[in-house]
């Protein structure tokens, strides 16, 4: 059998997303190392690799803020960073370890900004705490501040029918409440201003595999939707088809004495890109779920 080494899948993952993406979006893969065994085999040993990880991102982090600061100017692109199922625990330890904010550039002459900075940062079927973004958590003080401290908008992508996830939150005496990605990030009230919440089979509709969106033509459009998009703007969108779904699956209950979910196309027709847009994706054991 032949050896798989780290450069096929990363390769490998590019091409298929790249393909997914076209031209207006550069992928950039990032694989960290991982038991690469199934649940629940590998879980704990991958949490502590993901936990190194994430302190080795904070230094790569660093040096593109050092960097800035040295020639007193922002990247001329924008950057995207995509964390999908154990990758959003990766995100956790990265943001748990940075120091924020960094010393600002002027950029304008009354307008500041920290670098480095993202556009976007999603948290796609993330094992990740549940209260990692409600205010006064442990969890908010400690990484979720730092997430959205960093980032324009912020992504949590969930789903109730994660077939991965729902185990880790069928034993919460082993796994802890790591399942984000599963019960979603709690009361949306609460949320900090530029976090969007969002449920998978809003965006999706059916599907086979609920812990692996990322490749699906409809979740491809919405991530690249959300490039351009304000948060409020966002948030409106998605109360106004939480509603819309509401109503349709209690209609179809109504006649039919069933249930249906109800899901659709979340993208934007003709929403605005620029060709400079960029992202960083981490996946849990391979980076097939990188986008930007």
């Amino acid at each position: 059998m032949d050896q798989v080494q780290p450069q096929d899948i990363l390769n490998e993952s590019r091409f298929n997303m790249q393909a997914k993406y076209g031209d207006s979006v550069l992928i950039v893969p990032v694989i960290w190392p991982s038991l690469n065994l199934p649940m629940p085999l590998g879980y704990f040993g991958d949490r502590k690799r993901a936990h190194r990880a994430g302190e080795a991102l904070r230094h790569i982090w660093e040096e593109i803020g050092d960097v800035c600061l040295r020639r007193r100017q922002l990247p001329s692109k924008r950057f995207h960073l995509y964390s999908h199922s154990m990758g959003s625990w990766v995100l956790y330890n990265f943001a748990k370890s940075i120091n924020v904010p960094r010393p600002p550039l002027k950029i304008k002459p009354n307008q500041t900004q920290h670098c480095p900075r993202f556009s976007c940062i999603f948290l796609v079927a993330a094992n990740a705490p549940t209260e990692l973004f409600q205010k006064d958590s442990p969890s908010m003080k400690q990484a979720g501040g730092n997430i959205t401290s960093i980032a324009d908008k912020v992504v949590v992508v969930y789903s109730r029918k994660d077939n991965v996830l729902s185990f880790v939150d069928r034993v919460p005496f082993l796994m802890g409440n790591q399942d984000l990605g599963f019960r979603g990030p709690g009361d949306k009230a609460s949320l900090p201003r530029n976090v969007i919440a969002v449920d998978t089979a809003q965006i999706t509709g059916e599907m086979h595999h609920f812990h692996t969106p990322n490749l699906n033509s409809k979740f491809v459009a919405y991530v690249k939707s959300c490039f351009s998009i304000k948060p409020e703007e966002m948030k409106a969108r998605n109360h106004q088809q939480n509603k819309q779904q509401q109503a349709e699956v209690s209609a179809s209950s109504s006649v039919s004495g069933g249930n249906r979910s109800v899901g659709g196309d979340c993208s934007i027709p003709g929403s605005p890109e620029s060709e400079a847009d960029r992202s960083v994706g981490r996946s849990m054991r391979s980076p097939t779920s990188v986008t930007r």
